[in-house]
């Protein structure tokens, strides 16, 4: 659940520029420098908003009781079929491995998913559910 990988190196090397410009400041003429520091200031609270994200998708990561999902086959969205998919593993917390059935996770609008659930069959609280968040203007 999470994948920080990304955030991680977007602060190394937003680390770096800061390290960069900081010695670059040093060496210039008072004139050019409110205008480093300027961008030095951007690139600072630009590394505390990344280092807050990263913290927020740690924590719910640690909170979740998914470990991880090993994408085994994607479907893009289509609009003929109203929906995209994905098929994966997944693999709980404190698991060793993945497990061997594999999960299919559809999005897509009610009406076409509706259509793939077993005629008769759909849970009893599915249609009540998306016609309640779609006059709430969530769905």
């Amino acid at each position: 659940p999470g994948d920080s990988t990304r955030i991680e190196q977007a602060i190394k090397v937003l680390k770096l520029k800061i390290q960069a410009k900081k010695k670059s400041n040093e060496s210039k003429l008072q004139n050019k420098q409110n205008k480093d520091t300027d961008e030095l200031n951007k690139m600072i609270e630009q590394l505390k908003s990344l280092e807050i994200s990263l913290n927020e998708s740690q924590s719910l990561a640690s909170k979740s009781a998914v470990q991880g999902i090993r994408i085994l086959n994607r479907y893009h969205f289509a609009s003929k079929l109203q929906r995209m998919s994905v098929i994966a593993k997944i693999k709980m917390r404190g698991a060793a491995a993945f497990r061997d059935a594999p999960v299919c996770l559809v999005k897509g609008s009610p009406e076409a998913i509706k259509t793939l659930l077993v005629e008769n069959d759909e849970p009893s609280w599915y249609t009540s559910t998306y016609r309640g968040l779609r006059e709430q203007g969530t769905q």
